[in-house]
């Protein structure tokens, strides 16, 4: 990203789905808004707190994301959340 955010970027929209275009989506970002997003860490206690309050978390994976591990995510999200899996579809759940 440092050393040429544009072709960062495009690699990544073309990561997220090669049906459509995202260059319509780009926006100026920061180095230290990747790295936020890079190292987000789900936190598994207050997921936990905010099932048992009540609220019902529905996640939506596809099966050929490019962009996060799809079996992880999974495996990481059913504790918490109904977990609807798509076949065939990428990280923006396009065919």
């Amino acid at each position: 990203y440092k050393k040429d955010s544009k072709r960062y970027v495009n690699n990544f929209f073309t990561s997220c789905s090669e049906v459509i275009s995202l260059q319509k989506y780009r926006s100026k970002s920061s180095y230290e808004e990747l790295k936020e997003l890079l190292y987000y860490r789900w936190d598994k206690e207050r997921l936990e707190e905010v099932r048992r309050g009540g609220v019902n978390i529905e996640v939506y994976i596809g099966e050929d994301d490019r962009v996060v591990n799809s079996s992880k995510s999974v495996d990481f999200f059913r504790k918490f959340a109904d977990v609807y899996f798509f076949r065939g579809a990428d990280h923006l759940l396009l065919r």
